[in-house]
């Protein structure tokens, strides 16, 4: 992770998710989602191998439970003191909101002092501490995640598992409908910048690294909106994706905003008081090997390869550096004519980041797809391979590369 002076130190750690390690949260939209029933039922059928889908792989919910104990002193020190053994000078961790205000506006100073405590145990090892404020997760209040959908019209008498597709909304009853409904709402960022006012407040005399959100894009709106893998558990839901893109954007930008007015305390006294960033999962994208003989060509497969890497790797980028708002790709997939009336540019949005955390895990390749492209969410540029679990890139993996419309 470098910075914008170059006096700075380079900054060598590890990176942990709050849900992930901490254990013992079970009031966020993550436990909630791996938890319900209905959702484990639905994702399991949805990814299972089967006659008509036989290069699925299936995911078993599981919630994190106990997790690492990293929540427990004895644990996080000894995570700590073998960074340090190792050599790091960094160490990252995500603030778990759910732990913070578990209810709105009822602010559990406990935990915040309790992650005071972690932090200066990270900086009595010398590791200079990275401060994630939203790692994926969201409380309750803010996101339950829907357990049951409505149906479209005649899907009831689709074979399985496109009868289980969760394309409409969720029926009036469900508890999804009392909550915010996440990033689809712009309340929602309202109470994000809240919630980073506290946290930095109290924090701000221990940390200058912020990370607004955590891989916005590929896993918030991809698995989230478009998978249907993740919470909330839409599926195809271009519209819905399209609040949430712009919604994630103006979190990140106020965000950046809040903490740069608030933070001047030069906590590790290298002249600079704060930085403030998002990561951002970024992927090499080729254009996969046409699968079967009548079907895409490899020019299908080169344009949505193009689609892909705009949205997953640039958009996001595009806005948060050069204030662009591509509104004319999400609804053309004419990529950047900034001569369009819908191509946007917002003044307020420019230069509002001081480093990208990029996160890099795979190489993949692109298919096109008659289902997606025909779809509200056909901006995503179609679906992928994953390379790392792919033998021959003419195979497809995964749910939205199993529905082979």
């Amino acid at each position: 992770m470098s910075g914008a002076k170059s006096h700075r130190p380079f900054l060598w750690g590890a990176s942990t998710s709050s849900y992930q390690v901490e254990g013992v949260i079970r009031n966020n939209d993550s436990n909630y989602f791996t938890t319900s029933e209905p959702m484990k039922k639905r994702i399991s059928s949805l990814t299972g191998p089967s006659l008509m889908y036989k290069y699925s792989t299936q995911i078993l919910l599981r919630p994190a439970g106990e997790a690492a104990h990293a929540w427990d002193p004895l644990y996080y020190l000894s995570d700590f003191d073998l960074a340090s053994e190792l050599g790091m000078n960094a160490f990252r961790i995500a603030i778990e909101w759910a732990r913070i205000e578990p209810e709105k506006d009822q602010w559990d100073q406990d935990a915040i002092d309790h992650y005071k405590q972690m932090i200066r145990s990270m900086r009595e090892r010398g590791l200079t501490p990275v401060i994630t404020l939203n790692h994926l997760t969201l409380p309750l209040w803010i996101l339950t995640p829907p357990s049951r959908f409505t149906k479209k019209i005649g899907q009831g008498i689709l074979p399985s598992p496109l009868r289980d597709l969760p394309l409409a909304d969720p029926p009036a009853s469900d508890p999804y409908w009392k909550s915010l409904r996440g990033w689809e709402n712009k309340e929602t960022v309202k109470e994000f910048v809240r919630f980073v006012a506290i946290v930095v407040q109290e924090l701000l005399d221990q940390v200058d690294h912020w990370v607004t959100i955590g891989e916005p894009v590929a896993s918030v709106i991809g698995a989230g909106y478009i998978a249907g893998l993740w919470p909330p558990g839409f599926l195809l839901d271009g519209n819905r994706a399209k609040n949430v893109l712009h919604n994630l954007i103006e979190a990140h930008v106020q965000a950046y905003d809040k903490i740069t007015s608030l933070d001047n305390v030069d906590g590790d006294r290298d002249g600079i008081s704060k930085m403030v960033g998002f990561s951002h999962a970024i992927v090499a994208v080729s254009p996969a090997k046409p699968a079967r003989l009548f079907g895409a060509t490899f020019k299908n497969n080169q344009e949505a390869a193009k689609n892909f890497d705009y949205f997953i790797n640039d958009y996001f980028i595009n806005a948060v550096v050069n204030g662009e708002e591509d509104l004319n790709y999400l609804d053309t997939l004419e990529r950047h004519n900034k001569d369009s009336k819908s191509f946007i540019v917002h003044e307020s949005w420019k230069n509002k980041v001081d480093f990208i955390g990029v996160e890099y895990y795979r190489r993949v390749y692109v298919h096109y797809r008659h289902i997606l492209a025909l779809s509200p969410a056909k901006f995503v540029g179609e679906t992928l391979i994953n390379h790392l679990h792919s033998r021959s890139h003419s195979q497809p993996h995964g749910i939205l590369n199993n529905l082979r419309c």
